[in-house]
């Protein structure tokens, strides 16, 4: 195996391991929702504002850690 091969053979791995710890982050808090809107008293569309914006911003800031 030569230099490029190990690379991309890398870079693949840490692309799906980085999928990977972000289906499980975005399955966690999937499950939290309810009960932290029980807890606040939040309403649906306030508990899927919130899911949104997190769906949103944890891969963003994802993005730079794998460039």
């Amino acid at each position: 195996m030569n230099f490029m091969e190990q690379k991309n053979a890398i870079s693949a791995a840490m692309i799906l391991l980085t999928v990977c710890i972000a289906q499980f982050m975005l399955t966690s808090i999937g499950v939290a929702l309810p009960s932290l809107g029980r807890e606040l008293k939040a309403s649906v569309m306030q508990i899927n504002l919130v899911e949104q914006c997190y769906t949103l911003s944890w891969p963003c800031s994802c993005c730079p850690s794998a460039a």
